[in-house]
């Protein structure tokens, strides 16, 4: 980043604006962190650091990068309480639970 982005000037509507540059910040990092890990051969994904299970707009964000994958072939699924996303192909994976 070389310099702070315009969302963040202060004025009387700025707070919704951080809220959708932070969602869409999120979903970029995660978006890359899946792909990474795709990219390493890793089937399962922690969702732990980006706290899926405590707000909506993040379960929200991971049902748009699944329906991304599987639009590219990928399988996916949540599991273990909605803390871990899977993305695989073929096999599922023996990690996975039933």
């Amino acid at each position: 980043m070389d310099a702070f982005p315009d969302v963040l000037k202060v004025s009387a509507t700025m707070y919704p604006k951080l809220d959708n540059a932070y969602y869409a910040f999120v979903a970029s990092e995660l978006r890359k962190d899946i792909y990474i890990s795709l990219m390493k051969k890793e089937m399962y994904y922690s969702l732990d650091l980006f706290a899926y299970g405590d707000h909506p707009k993040i379960q929200s964000i991971v049902d748009a990068l699944q329906t991304e994958l599987r639009e590219l072939g990928w399988e996916t699924a949540l599991a273990y309480g909605n803390t871990a996303l899977f993305v695989y192909h073929g096999k599922k994976p023996d990690s996975l639970p039933l």
